[in-house]
């Protein structure tokens, strides 16, 4: 696909420009909750950008007073009684967070005002997550007698200790970013007017950089959770063997080898 902006249906709005593709969640009246509208949406843009060798990163955001507060309870009101559509929608959610996971792409989460329920299960399905200072982060299922459906119960703990975990799902409890930050769920903070500038700035860089290995250091990254340490090693290093047979690399070592000392 070629650059510019496109309007995928109502539910977010996608531009691709730079080789970055900048996914924005549009739903602000609803703050941005997630419904099945917006869950197809969004495995539609994943698809596309599997076929799309021009982007080399992807940004994740919200329009309005938030990121996310959730999936859309009225749409789950309608839904739940049915088993076959109800689990249809969970798992196309689920979908939706492993696929950004997945993604040979870099997936910047920049994120702000409410960052909750579901769309806290939505930005930990992102690479890297800047937050604005004055967002509220937290998982609230359990306030309203609710379970995750998805992947906060699984991935929360990958991220900090279980104690923490289990507080902040059993309580429901807000976080601010300082105290995300600290715990290890968000990777940045800075001032609320800054998110925007400074989340295209690591965008941009990201792109800059050579494709073969940034997404190399992704996946291999990514392996680390599930994969002994012996056999991560290895894996790196095979990476590196085959990167060494990479133009991108030649290219990336004459730039150094031959500049002025």
């Amino acid at each position: 696909m070629g650059e510019g902006s496109e309007r995928l249906v109502s539910a977010i709005t996608v531009e691709r420009s730079e080789g970055v593709c900048r996914i924005q969640l549009s739903r602000p009246e609803k703050l941005n909750a997630l419904n099945r509208e917006m869950v197809d949406a969004l495995l539609e843009v994943q698809q596309s950008l599997i076929e799309d060798p021009e982007i080399h990163v992807v940004v994740l955001s919200g329009q309005g007073r938030g990121f996310s507060a959730g999936a859309d309870l009225t749409y789950i009101s309608q839904i739940y009684r049915d088993p076959i559509v109800a689990r249809a929608f969970l798992n196309s959610l689920r979908d939706v967070i492993v696929n950004f996971e997945r993604l040979e792409q870099p997936v910047i989460g920049a994120v702000h005002g409410f960052v909750l329920a579901g769309g806290l299960e939505l930005m930990m399905g992102c690479d890297i997550v800047v937050a604005a200072r004055s967002t509220r982060i937290g998982d609230q299922h359990m306030q309203r007698g609710f379970i995750p459906g998805g992947g906060n119960t699984q991935r929360i703990p990958w991220r900090i200790s279980r104690v923490q975990a289990l507080d902040l799902l059993l309580t429901g409890r807000w976080l601010t970013a300082n105290d995300a930050l600290s715990m290890g769920l968000i990777s940045r903070v800075v001032d609320d007017h800054d998110l925007g500038t400074e989340t295209e700035r690591i965008a941009l860089q990201l792109a800059s950089t050579s494709y073969s290995a940034l997404k190399e250091v992704k996946r291999l990254t990514h392996l680390a959770h599930a994969t002994p340490i012996a056999e991560g090693l290895e894996l790196e290093i095979d990476a590196v063997m085959r990167y060494y047979r990479d133009p991108a690399f030649v290219d990336a070592l004459a730039t150094f080898t031959e500049r002025p000392r």
